[in-house]
């Protein structure tokens, strides 16, 4: 067992502790699980001085050990033969209640309770409030400062109201304008007509100058007036059709 890296003391006897077993419990209170089972083995086996009372505490380190590495049915084996070897062992406190939890489970005792630290003294209330330094007064919320408005000069002003008028919306113009268009269309609808009476009077004319009882010197005169109402009328037929265009592209215009 030599390959655990422990030897005996030279003042190794009966009247001082295992220390192998001291060895293991420190690493037990540390959590190392290894290093006291390691120990725990060198306790039992290297050190021939056991008694009762150290076998005992073997198998119970054997346990708490045990359960630390994850070993937790050779944990509850030790921790029987802990109780059979030693009715009267006791589980160190503050071990954890896994481990107590186990403790209770194989050996039916129950694991001892925590020590509580001792609570601390208060002082009267009269002297702590003697001793408090008085608040004091909280400072005034601070006053809103009113932003101060700047007057508009004379030029601002104009500048504000001119920007307004830019932007107020022009007035949409309500339907087309039909003024064009009409005095287009009756002006020529008027010529239309006169071209139609005129020529009418010219077909009367020129009917009378080609007629057998009408005297010579009627006739030229009737003849030249039919030509001329003739001319007359075409004119007004052109100007009439001009009009009506010019009214008809006034009236597609306007919308």
């Amino acid at each position: 067992m030599a390959a655990f890296g422990a030897s005996i003391p030279a003042w190794a006897d009966a009247k001082h502790p295992n220390p192998f077993l001291s060895q293991a419990k420190v690493f037990a209170t540390q959590g190392e699980g290894d290093k006291c089972l390691k120990r725990l083995i060198q306790a039992e086996q290297k050190w021939k001085y056991n008694d009762k009372r150290d076998r005992a505490e073997i198998e119970m380190y054997g346990g708490i050990c045990g359960y630390l590495v994850g070993e937790t049915q050779a944990a509850e084996v030790s921790f029987k033969n802990a109780v059979k070897i030693d009715p009267k062992i006791e589980l160190p406190k503050d071990l954890g209640p896994g481990i107590e939890g186990l403790w209770a489970k194989s050996t039916g005792k129950v694991a001892p309770i925590a020590s509580s630290p001792p609570p601390e003294k208060k002082e009267p209330a009269k002297k702590v409030a003697e001793a408090a330094p008085a608040a004091a007064p909280a400072p005034p919320p601070p006053q809103r400062v009113q932003p101060r408005v700047k007057e508009q000069t004379a030029d601002e002003k104009l500048d504000a109201q001119i920007s307004e008028e830019a932007r107020a919306p022009v007035a949409e113009s309500k339907g087309r304008s039909l003024v064009g268009p009409v005095v287009f269309g009756v002006l020529g609808v008027g010529a239309g007509v006169s071209g139609i009476v005129l020529g009418l009077q010219a077909k009367s004319h020129e009917a009378t100058f080609k007629s057998p009882d009408t005297f010579y010197s009627d006739a030229q005169r009737i003849g030249a007036q039919a030509k001329t109402e003739a001319l007359v009328t075409n004119i007004l037929f052109a100007a009439g059709g001009a009009l009506l265009i010019a009214a008809l592209v006034s009236f597609l215009i306007s919308g």
